[in-house]
């Protein structure tokens, strides 16, 4: 199901996004 795959996709980069700028803002 390829749309499901493009849903768990966008997840994961929204996840993984949000942490990195959580990342960044406690190093500054």
């Amino acid at each position: 199901m390829p749309g499901l795959m493009i849903f768990i996709t966008s997840i994961s980069f929204n996840v993984f996004s949000d942490g990195l700028r959580q990342a960044m803002d406690i190093k500054e």
